[in-house]
C-alpha cells in the first residue's frame, strides 16, 4: 500500500494532520449552527463542545508537528 493511509475506503488527503483536525473542527460548529436554528439546544452545545476539542487538540498536534514540545517527558 505504499504508505497511503486510508479511512473508511477512501484515501486521505495529503494535509497535515492539523490541519485536517481542523477542518474537522469546523465542519462541527457547521453542524452546530444548524441544529441551533433547529431548536436542538442539547445537540449544538455538545458539537460546540466536541469542536472545542477538536481545535485544541489541532493547536497540539501543529506545535508537535513544528517540533515544540510544551511538555517533555521525565524519561
Amino acid at each position: 500500500m505504499n504508505n497511503m493511509s486510508y479511512k473508511n475506503g477512501s484515501k486521505l488527503s495529503k494535509q497535515k494532520r492539523s490541519e485536517r483536525i481542523m477542518n474537522r473542527s469546523i465542519a462541527n460548529l457547521i453542524r452546530a449552527e444548524f441544529a441551533m436554528e433547529k431548536g436542538q439546544d442539547n445537540k449544538a452545545s455538545r458539537l460546540l463542545k466536541k469542536a472545542a476539542k477538536q481545535e485544541n487538540r489541532s493547536i497540539n498536534v501543529e506545535d508537535r508537528e513544528m517540533g515544540n514540545l510544551k511538555f517533555k517527558s521525565s524519561k
